[in-house]
């Protein structure tokens, strides 16, 4: 028998609800509060355990705005297409990345790639940020935007675990990312002696100007917040 685990926060509380057909991939929920109302929809496969479903959809690119998913209940036979219950009522995802095309890829990963997709672009930005880690001064794992300690030859795409920088979500990772002149620019794996390169800092970089509106967007929200 194996246990499932748990999602972090709350109580020690998980409720698995459905199950694929091959018994590869089990859908449920989850307690991340101090009750069990508390509840939020995960994913579990033997490779990732166990990963909160809106994480996963977000990656994909589903637009999560006002949805906030508190179980899943059902799962189709071949593991893609769940369904469950949420704020905004029920709902149903499609999941359109059974295999990961770059999980054979030895390449170190590259400072942004957030979603561990061999690329840099909007979709990082948008998961990183919607983890709420930016200028907070918590905590933060790759996933959260902690891109600082890349690229690293021990930590390759085929991993699909990134490696650790300082810890943090702020300033400094941006210019990381943003200085390897890979945002938007496909693939960084097809053409590693072209791509994967670090290029000079211009008079008035993009990075800057897109960090710039980051940071304002980000102020913003916490004064609306307080």
């Amino acid at each position: 028998m194996l246990g499932l685990g748990d999602l972090d926060g709350g109580l020690f509380s998980s409720e698995p609800l459905a199950v694929s057909g091959d018994g590869s991939v089990i859908v449920g929920s989850s307690v991340v509060g101090p009750s069990e109302e508390d509840r939020i929809a995960f994913i579990w496969n033997a490779e990732h355990g166990m990963q909160r479903l809106s994480d996963v959809l977000i990656e994909e690119g589903v637009d999560l705005a006002n949805w906030s998913l508190t179980e899943a209940t059902s799962i189709s036979a071949d593991g893609t297409i769940i369904a469950g219950n949420g704020s905004g009522g029920a709902w149903i995802a499609t999941l359109t990345h059974q295999v990961n095309p770059v999980e054979s890829i030895a390449e170190p990963i590259q400072p942004g790639d957030a979603n561990l997709d061999g690329k840099f672009d909007s979709k990082d930005l948008i998961l990183a940020f919607s983890r709420h880690k930016y200028g907070t001064g918590e905590s933060a794992t790759w996933k959260d935007g902690d891109w600082n300690g890349a690229p690293n030859s021990g930590f390759l795409l085929a991993d699909q675990f990134g490696p650790q920088g300082d810890g943090l979500f702020n300033s400094q990772d941006l210019v990381a990312a943003m200085q390897t002149g890979l945002y938007e620019s496909g693939p960084y794996y097809l053409n590693s002696n072209e791509s994967l390169r670090f290029v000079p800092e211009p008079d008035f970089p993009e990075w800057r100007m897109l960090a710039v509106l980051v940071c304002m967007y980000c102020s913003k929200r916490t004064l609306r917040i307080a």
